[in-house]
């Protein structure tokens, strides 16, 4: 009922208690250009969820000491170009950053990068849509640019930071950093 009334393609539910599955089921497509059916395997992408996960990733660098969430975000990612403000990394994960959001049909792109910063050049000039601090805005770009941060400051891919810093810690086997980078421009 709920796939139907709110226009979900496909979904995968698993019930279980720790370690053992008790009950797992797919329903609809997992991929609906290729007529691919979900499955209790299926994997998706992980949309606005890329948030938080990437949030952690940025934090447990903070926490390490190896970035202050006061640094402007220029400092790690030069190819953000220089605004009428600075912009922090705790303004980006708070969507205070005044990066703009989508345009048009940018949310609804199946265009692939390969890295976090490739995807920057889609926004990495526009101005920003306020000062930053003074307003919220939700920008999945923000966190894009979080992320891209996130990828210098630890010095690896961000698809390593994730599995390293995020995914393995968690015990998520079945979470891959790709599905992350997917939505995170």
């Amino acid at each position: 009922t709920q796939m139907s009334a709110n226009a979900i393609p496909g979904v995968s539910v698993a019930v279980g208690i720790a370690d053992a599955p008790i009950w797992s089921r797919g329903y609809g497509f997992a991929d609906l250009e290729n007529f691919v059916p979900a499955t209790e395997r299926s994997r998706y992408r992980l949309a606005s969820i890329s948030k938080p996960i990437t949030a952690v990733a940025l934090l447990r660098l903070v926490e390490a000491g190896k970035a202050d969430l006061n640094d402007d975000v220029r400092r790690y990612v030069p190819e953000f170009t220089e605004k009428q403000w600075p912009v922090s990394l705790r303004q980006l994960l708070s969507h205070l950053g005044g990066v703009r959001g989508y345009n048009g049909t940018e949310s609804v792109t199946t265009v692939h990068y390969d890295h976090v910063r490739e995807g920057l050049a889609i926004f990495a000039s526009d101005p920003l849509a306020h000062q930053p601090g003074s307003k919220y805005l939700y920008s999945s770009y923000g966190f894009n640019l979080a992320g891209a941060a996130a990828e210098v400051i630890a010095g690896k891919p961000f698809r390593e930071l994730l599995q390293d810093s995020v995914f393995a810690p968690a015990g998520m086997s079945a979470t891959s950093g790709l599905n992350a980078i997917a939505h995170a421009v």
